[in-house]
Order: C-alpha cells, then sequence, then structure tokens
C-alpha cells in the first residue's frame, strides 16, 4: 500500500516536472511574434503548473513533520534545497554565464555580481519552498493552536515578500501551507473529497477567464493600479491555480487506478507510468538540471539555429499547431531522456552529495 501510495504521488510529480520542462521548450522556441503568454497551452500550463508542485510539497513535508524534532526537520529540509541553490546554483553559473563571458573575453563580468543574481532568481522556486520549509515548521512546531498558526503564517506572508523572486515565491507560498494542512487533517475532511470532481467542471469554465495578466510573470503581485484590482487578479489567481491542480490530481488519480488495475497485480508498470514515476521520484534533480540544460543552453542554442535559419522561425509561425503539439513535445521527451542519463550520472557519484545533499547510489546506471 506505501509502495503504490508512492508511486502515485511520484506520478502527480513527474507529470508536472515533464509540464514545466514542455513549457520551457515552448517558451524558449516560440516566434518572435508569438506570445507565450496569449498561447491557450501555455495559460492552461501556467495556471496550475507551480501550485501543484508546491501542494505535493507542502503535502510530502507534514510526514517529515510529523517524524522529527524542529532541528532535525530544518536541517533535513533545508540541506537538499540549499545545496542545489548553492553549489548547483553556482556550477549553473559557471557552465552558462561563465561559458558565455568567457567566449566574449569577458573575464571581469565572470566574476561579478551577476553570480548571486543567477542563484536567486533562477532557482527561486527552490527558494519559495525553502523559505515556506522554515516558516511552517518552526510556526507548527511552536505554536499549536490552530488558530494562532493560521494568523501567523498569514503575517508571515512579509517574509515572503522579502526575498528575492518576492512576486512569485508569494503567489506558490499559500499553495505550500495548502498541502501541509492538508496531510495534517486528511482524514478529518475525507468525507469531502468527492468534492474535487467539481474541478473537471470549474477549472475548464475559470480558464475562459485566465489572460495573460493573471500570470505572476507577467504583472507581479502588484498587478493593478487599483487595490480592487490588485485583489481581483490574485484571488483569481490562486483560486484557478488550486482549481486546476485539483482538476490535474482527479485526473491523474483516474489514470493512476487504470495502471494500478490493469498493470500492478502483474507485478508491471506500464512505460508512461514508470517514466513519470522516475520523473517524480528525482523531481529536484529534473527541476535543478533542466534549469541549465534547457532554460539555458536550448534557449541559446535554439536562438543562434534560428538566427542562422530564418525559414524555421517562418515555418513555426506558420504550422504554429504542429510547432506547439508535435515539435516541443518531441524536444521535451528528448531532453527528459538526456536529463535522465545527465542525473544517473550525478546520482551514482560525489557529485549527488555536492549538488542535492544526497548520497549517491552504488551502482552507476545499475538497475
Amino acid at each position: 500500500m506505501h509502495n503504490n501510495k508512492s508511486l502515485y504521488l511520484n506520478i502527480v510529480k513527474g507529470f508536472a516536472i515533464f509540464i514545466m520542462i514542455w513549457s520551457h521548450v515552448l517558451l524558449y522556441s516560440l516566434p518572435s511574434n508569438i506570445s507565450y503568454f496569449d498561447l491557450t497551452i501555455g495559460k492552461i500550463i501556467g495556471s496550475f503548473n507551480m501550485p501543484i508542485l508546491m501542494l505535493i510539497s507542502g503535502y510530502l513535508f507534514y510526514f517529515s513533520f510529523s517524524k522529527r524534532d524542529l532541528k532535525e526537520l530544518v536541517g533535513h529540509r533545508c540541506k537538499p534545497l540549499i545545496c542545489s541553490i548553492v553549489f548547483y546554483g553556482t556550477f549553473h553559473y559557471f557552465v552558462t554565464n561563465g561559458v558565455v563571458s568567457v567566449f566574449n573575453g569577458d573575464w571581469v563580468n565572470l566574476f561579478s555580481g551577476e553570480w548571486a543574481r543567477v542563484l536567486l532568481f533562477h532557482f527561486w522556486f527552490l527558494s519559495a519552498v525553502l523559505i515556506s520549509s522554515i516558516i511552517v515548521a518552526i510556526i507548527c512546531k511552536k505554536i499549536k493552536r490552530l488558530w494562532m498558526q493560521i494568523i501567523l503564517l498569514i503575517l508571515s506572508s512579509v517574509i515572503v515578500f522579502a526575498m528575492p523572486g518576492r512576486d512569485n515565491c508569494l503567489f506558490v507560498y499559500p499553495f505550500y501551507v495548502i498541502g501541509f494542512y492538508y496531510g495534517k487533517y486528511k482524514e478529518q475532511i475525507k468525507k469531502l473529497n468527492n468534492l474535487k470532481y467539481l474541478s473537471l467542471l470549474f477549472f475548464p469554465a475559470m480558464m475562459f477567464f485566465f489572460q495573460s495578466k493573471h500570470f505572476i510573470y507577467t504583472t507581479g503581485i502588484i498587478a493593478d493600479s487599483s487595490i480592487l484590482g490588485i485583489i481581483k487578479i490574485n484571488m483569481f489567481r490562486w483560486a484557478i491555480g488550486f482549481v486546476g491542480s485539483l482538476f490535474v490530481l482527479t485526473i491523474i488519480e483516474v489514470f493512476y487506478r487504470l495502471i494500478t488495475t490493469k498493470n500492478l497485480e502483474k507485478n508491471k508498470k506500464s512505460i508512461l507510468a514508470s517514466s513519470l514515476n522516475e520523473l517524480g521520484a528525482n523531481s529536484l534533480q529534473y527541476y535543478t538540471v533542466s534549469v541549465t540544460i534547457v532554460s539555458f543552453w536550448f534557449n541559446h542554442l535554439y536562438k543562434i539555429l534560428v538566427n542562422a535559419i530564418p525559414s524555421i522561425s517562418t515555418f513555426m509561425t506558420n504550422n504554429i499547431l504542429l510547432h506547439n503539439f508535435v515539435f516541443t513535445l518531441i524536444v521535451t521527451i528528448l531532453f527528459c531522456v538526456i536529463l535522465y542519463f545527465v542525473i544517473k550520472f550525478i546520482n551514482n557519484t560525489f557529485l549527488c552529495q555536492i549538488f542535492f545533499g544526497k548520497s549517491p547510489q552504488k551502482k552507476l546506471f545499475g538497475k
């Protein structure tokens, strides 16, 4: 039963990581005259992708929270996140910005303050998970009354908003808290579980009202000139992020039941489930390394390719559906395969301890 539960959660995380990589491939390969934030597929992905990852992070954090004291909990949570932000982030900086600086002969810029900016902003989601974990751990360990916890968690939004990448961090912070409390009170609210099926109706309906201004990346938290406008935009963002996450979780649950019935009884898993399980089980690694391989190198190399062969951009513009749902999906799958071998190598060497704060596995590419 425990293994089945872990498989389900890994499939959810794996799907969210795959969608995140796909969204970056979409973003960086679009013709210059087309905005990602105006695409229907971009709006759908943007509505739930980061919220669902944060919900799952908060949910899983509760189980660590329930087994450890505060000191052990913070250390256990912080180590992999800090290693990823600081040590992998530094490696990322030197193999991206550093290589470009050296190539351009700009040795001074190689050691500039850009290094700190890359660590703080390129890995903003990890920073958001880190600060959310620390806040929730301290408040919920030290304060026993639920109503006081809620008040302090709301007031702690000020701390989150002071973080680098503050708009993004504050946007995802409530989802972490919701995920945490769902883990804590799951049994008590079990009777409400069937309400999640309403998301199958509400999420598609809400998507009709989702506009480019609702992306946290386009307008930030201070999304309007009026206080009422700011409240309306952010309430809608949080609402559709939550409902969209429930929608995805419900769809995946149906898929999970199918593979459980048809495959797990025969002691095997489908290729799709196995692939998503791999992505989910190593979600930190896939998220982190994809920043280098997809968000930087694919972005830069694709621009060079398009500049050398302008007809590529013209073809993609004239065949935007082919670009969005065939070309980018194939490229995303290819990148997932590349990431698999890169991460498999890292996981089996001392680099795993340095970059992700985890002990390396014993066998290189072993079963």
